[in-house]
C-alpha cells in the first residue's frame, strides 16, 4: 500500500467516524426522546433527505469558495464543473463565450479550472476562500441548534430543521477533513495545495502550470518554457507540461533530459506524478531508442499491478504507452484497437483543445506502430 492509498483510507474512516458519531450520540438519541417522529419510515425518510440536502449545500460551498477564490485571487475562470454541470469559456470569432454541458470532473465534487491574469496571481484566495465559507457555514448552524429547543412541545418542523442542521454539520466537517488534510491522497486537495504552496517556487510552477493547461484547454500555441530545475510535485507537473510539447515537436533528447533531471527527484513528487513520468519515458523511449532496450525498461519498471492499470487505459499517458507496447511488442491488433476506442472515450470528457493536443502524440505512436507493422493497421481505426 503507498502512502497515498494510506492517507486516502485513513481519511475515509474518519469521516466515517464522524458520521457515526453524530447519529449514535445525537440523533439516535433526538429519536429516543420523540423529538422526531415515531415512525421509522419517516425517520429514515428525514435522514435520507437531510444527507441529500447537506451534500448538495456543501458542494455549492467548496466550488463557490474557489470561484470566489480565484477571483479575489486574480485568475480568470474557464471552467465551473459541481456535481457534472459544467459550465466553461470556448473562443469564437476573437471572443469567449459561456457554454454549458454535463461533464465529469476530476475532484472530489466539483472542478474548477482557472487561468492566471498576471504573474502576481495569488492561489492563497482558492485555498482559504471555501474554508472560511465552510467556517462561516459552522457559526450559522451553530446558531440555529442552540435557538432551537429540544422539547416534544417544540414545533415538529423545527425540530426537523434543528436535526437536519446537525446532519450538515458533520457532513461539513467530513467535507473539511477530505479537502484540507494536508497530503496528497486519490486527488488534488486544497490541503495539499496549501502544503506546497508555502514555497515560492511552487507558486511560480502553479500559475505557470495553470497557464500551460490553459493554453492546451483553448487549443493556443504553447510557450516556450525552461525547465524547473528545483523539484517539488508542483514543479514536475509543470515540467511534464513542457515534455510533452517537446515531445509533439520531436525534441526527444531535450524531452528524455528533462524527464532524467526530474526522476532523479522522484522522492519529492507524489507517486501519480512519478508514474507519468515514468510512462512519459516509456513512450519516449519506444519513440526514439532501441525496442529491445525501450521493453526492457517497459517490463522492468512497472509490477504486475501497474501494468494492468496501464492495461485499463483510463488517462492519455497509460494509452499512448501502451499502444506503442501493444503494437510493438506483443504485437496485437485488438488491443490497439481498445486503446484507441479509449481515447475516443476520454476525448468526449476532456476540452477540445486538449483532446486535440493529446491526440498529436497518440497518432504518432500509432505511426510508429503501423510503420513497423503494417498487418496491425485497421483502415477505419487508422486515425485516433
Amino acid at each position: 500500500m503507498t502512502r497515498e492509498d494510506f492517507y486516502s483510507i485513513f481519511i475515509y474512516i474518519l469521516m466515517a467516524v464522524i458520521i457515526l458519531v453524530t447519529g449514535f450520540t445525537v440523533i439516535r438519541p433526538a429519536m429516543e426522546e420523540g423529538y422526531l417522529a415515531v415512525s421509522a419510515g419517516s425517520n429514515f425518510a428525514f435522514l435520507l433527505l437531510a444527507l441529500i440536502i447537506s451534500v448538495l449545500i456543501n458542494v455549492i460551498l467548496l466550488e463557490i469558495g474557489h470561484l470566489i477564490g480565484a477571483k479575489l485571487g486574480g485568475y480568470n475562470v474557464i471552467l465551473f464543473n459541481i456535481l457534472g454541470l459544467c459550465f466553461y469559456k470556448k473562443e469564437e470569432n476573437g471572443k469567449l463565450v459561456t457554454k454549458f454541458k454535463f461533464k465529469s470532473f476530476d475532484g472530489f465534487t466539483g472542478e474548477t479550472l482557472i487561468e492566471p491574469k498576471k504573474d502576481k496571481s495569488n492561489p492563497m484566495f482558492y485555498v482559504f476562500v471555501p474554508l472560511i465559507l465552510m467556517l462561516l457555514e459552522f457559526v450559522a448552524l451553530y446558531c440555529v441548534m442552540t435557538f432551537i429547543p429540544s422539547s416534544t412541545s417544540t414545533d415538529q418542523i423545527l425540530l426537523y430543521v434543528k436535526y437536519g442542521v446537525v446532519v450538515l454539520a458533520a457532513i461539513a466537517g467530513c467535507f473539511i477533513v477530505y479537502n484540507y488534510f494536508p497530503a496528497r491522497m486519490d486527488t488534488l486537495t486544497d490541503g495539499y495545495r496549501l502544503v506546497l504552496l508555502n514555497k515560492k517556487v511552487n507558486v511560480e510552477a502553479y500559475n505557470l502550470k495553470l497557464e500551460v493547461e490553459a493554453n492546451k484547454f483553448f487549443n493556443r500555441p504553447a510557450k516556450e518554457l525552461e525547465p524547473f530545475t528545483v523539484i517539488t510535485d508542483f514543479t514536475a507537473r509543470t515540467n511534464m507540461e513542457i515534455i510533452l510539447n517537446k515531445l509533439e515537436q520531436d525534441k526527444y533528447d531535450e524531452a528524455s533530459n528533462i524527464i532524467d533531471l526530474t526522476l532523479k527527484e522522484d522522492k519529492k513528487i507524489s507517486r501519480a506524478t512519478k508514474t507519468e513520468f515514468l510512462l512519459t519515458k516509456a513512450y519516449l523511449m519506444f519513440m526514439n531508442e532501441e525496442l529491445e532496450e525501450a521493453s526492457k525498461f517497459y517490463i522492468d519498471t512497472f509490477d504486475n499491478e501497474m501494468k494492468s492499470k496501464i492495461r485499463s487505459c483510463k488517462d492519455y499517458a497509460e494509452i499512448r504507452t501502451y499502444i506503442l507496447y501493444e503494437g510493438l511488442v506483443e504485437k496485437t491488433k485488438s488491443e490497439i484497437d481498445f486503446a484507441i476506442d479509449r481515447k475516443k472515450k476520454l476525448d468526449k470528457k476532456v476540452s477540445d483543445g486538449e483532446a486535440i493536443k493529446e491526440g498529436i502524440l497518440i497518432n504518432k505512436a500509432l505511426e510508429k506502430v503501423y510503420s513497423t507493422n503494417p498487418e496491425l493497421k485497421c483502415e477505419e481505426k487508422k486515425e485516433a
